[in-house]
């Protein structure tokens, strides 16, 4: 089969998938078949189609947050999405960070981004949308009302691109935003629900440690941008 065929037969099948949104009477699918319609688009490569979809149902607060992550972390990996799909995805994730917060403290966000591989891997225009949509999510709500390890979860990539990304700007940007995490995160006498029971972060070792690092590099940073 020539390509030019395959690609009528993706497109004839992405229809097909659209379809499937609404029953015969004009009523939207449950979630479920929602969410089976946007895998559907990633696994043709009808990429743009899933993320414009997936930018939609957010706005709608109908699909599930981890679906719409899994979408982005199928456009960042796969080897057949283009730069255009990519950035386009990176700009959706960015504009609904807020929709990814769930409760008890935790949120969705795609595992791509997270990944060290992301510094190295991905254009510079994506690193930049990808590491803003992260500081993003970690400023929507205050750092007493997140899980700690779901926080570090998020806050160590950042960590990470700040000490290794090769682009200046990407790196003083994540430098901003961890300057503004030591303030946040500058009270050892803080009590935080762990899952050992309640803690202050001089209490706990897996934390205090992190307190002692952005000291550390707070002090460092704030030395180096004076000379």
């Amino acid at each position: 089969m020539n390509k030019q065929a395959e690609r009528r037969l993706q497109v004839e099948a992405a229809i097909q998938a659209l379809g499937l949104l609404r029953t015969g009477s004009g009523k939207e699918v449950a979630p479920t078949q929602r969410a089976a319609v946007v895998l559907t688009l990633c696994d043709l490569g009808m990429f743009p189609v899933a993320v414009a979809l997936v930018d939609q149902m957010l706005s709608t607060s109908s699909i599930d947050p981890g679906v719409a992550c899994w979408v982005v972390d199928k456009v960042i990996n796969s080897k057949s999405s283009d730069y255009d799909a990519k950035y386009s995805s990176m700009v959706m994730l960015r504009s609904h960070v807020s929709d990814l917060l769930l409760l008890n403290g935790i949120a969705e966000f795609p595992d791509s981004v997270c990944d060290k591989g992301f510094v190295s891997i991905q254009p510079r225009a994506i690193r930049q949308i990808g590491i803003l949509a992260l500081i993003d999510l970690l400023v929507q709500r205050p750092f007493k009302e997140w899980i700690p390890a779901s926080f570090f979860f998020f806050f160590d990539p950042i960590y990470f691109i700040y000490r290794n990304d090769e682009d200046e700007d990407i790196r003083r940007n994540a430098g901003i935003a961890l300057s503004a995490f030591v303030k946040a995160y500058n009270e050892p006498d803080q009590i935080l629900e762990l899952k050992e029971g309640p803690k202050t972060i001089s209490e706990s070792p897996r934390l205090s440690w992190r307190l002692h690092l952005l000291r550390g590099w707070s002090h460092e940073h704030t030395k180096a941008v004076s000379q």
